[in-house]
């Protein structure tokens, strides 16, 4: 729970920012937000063998993952 506290809010992050208008992977974004390169592995393994996951696919789905966070700390408390 310590870990939680020092976590920034997903807003603040801003990977929803960071894909705005992107059409292609780099490897700077997938090192400044590390969350869109674990949904991008994801989601190449869940699909299709050798598919590619175009970068606003995986912008999609970060809304989710923050629902689910936040329904996962509630859960907990």
């Amino acid at each position: 729970m310590a870990q939680a506290a020092k976590a920034k809010p997903l807003r603040d992050v801003a990977p929803a920012d960071a894909v705005k208008g992107r059409v292609n992977w780099s490897q700077k974004l997938r090192q400044n937000h590390r969350l869109l390169a674990a949904l991008e592995k994801l989601m190449q393994q869940v699909g299709p063998a050798g598919s590619r996951v175009p970068v606003k696919n995986v912008a999609k789905v970060v809304p989710f993952v923050g629902v689910l966070i936040g329904a996962g700390m509630c859960f907990a408390s």
